[in-house]
């Protein structure tokens, strides 16, 4: 008498599976990999050619006699915006070359409106380029904060070019206020918003509103 045998395809499946999760894990490491390396390339790349302007605008500042008026204020702005530039490339190499890919957050005692000049200086000038009206209030006894120079002036710079940008007409404004327990930075404008339904997910990664200009 003969006798049948059914072989089950699952191991033979399985094993494919197997092999198939071990060739993605390569491919996503290599591209991990490769990501890292393109991105401190990129940034040594970027260093020299910044760190010629920091240095001639540094040096135009320094020089006898003074430029006028309005070309030292442009100088300034030169100078102020490659520093936070030079700072932020920075942290790009710290992240490419950090396994865990994480940027290192700062606990500082920080001079929060000397922090926050600088960004107004820069939104300032973003607002006038575009003809909106540029309010700014730091007027408030400076608080002294905890925290990271360089994050602080990005997010809030962030949030000053995406008012800027969806602002068509009207005003942007920056304001600090202070409390016995907190310093709150606000930027508002008269743009076209944020609906509510929307309100939850505009700060998760990659997010975009679909309502643009």
């Amino acid at each position: 008498m003969l006798s049948l045998y059914i072989i089950s395809p699952r191991p033979l499946r399985t094993s494919r599976l197997y092999h198939d999760a071990l060739d993605g894990r390569q491919l996503a490491e290599e591209a991990n990999r490769l990501k890292s390396h393109f991105l401190s390339m990129v940034s040594h790349e970027l260093r020299t050619p910044l760190s010629l302007i920091v240095g001639l605008s540094d040096m135009a500042l320094r020089e006898q006699p003074k430029p006028p008026g309005p070309v030292m204020r442009d100088i300034q702005q030169i100078s102020t915006s490659a520093q936070h530039l030079a700072r932020l490339i920075g942290d790009v190499l710290d992240m490419a070359s950090s396994e865990a890919g994480q940027l290192r957050i700062l606990r500082e005692p920080l001079d929060l409106v000397e922090v926050m000049q600088v960004t107004a200086k820069i939104g300032e000038q973003m607002a006038h380029e575009k003809g909106l009206e540029w309010l700014c209030d730091l007027s408030v006894p400076s608080p002294w904060v905890l925290g990271d120079r360089t994050r602080l002036r990005q997010v809030v710079l962030n949030l000053v070019s995406n008012a800027v940008k969806f602002t068509p007409q009207g005003q942007v404004r920056l304001t600090l206020s202070v409390s016995t327990q907190e310093a709150i930075i606000a930027v508002s404008d008269t743009g076209i918003g944020v609906s509510p339904d929307e309100q939850n997910s505009i700060f998760q990664e990659f997010h975009r509103s679909e309502r643009t200009i």
